[in-house]
């Protein structure tokens, strides 16, 4: 089986508020499968896919080390 993350553990990883993963996934960025009707899960292969594509994202990448390095 897969590895599935919740919305906070990816939160955690990328260094984000978890209502802006849900927003990557609303807006179709991230991959998700919706288990118990209401709570999402992130399957490992869609965080490595969304994190290829985010980086080739200059916009997102800038922004994300800026974040990091000023913490």
């Amino acid at each position: 089986f897969e590895k599935l993350f919740t919305i906070k553990e990816v939160a955690d990883y990328l260094i984000i508020k978890d209502e802006i993963v849900r927003r990557y996934i609303r807006e179709g960025k991230l991959k998700a499968v919706k288990i118990n009707g209401k709570e999402f899960r992130i399957k490992k292969s869609a965080l490595t896919e969304f994190m290829t594509n985010m980086e080739q994202d200059k916009s997102f990448l800038r922004w994300h080390v800026d974040f990091v390095i000023n913490l």
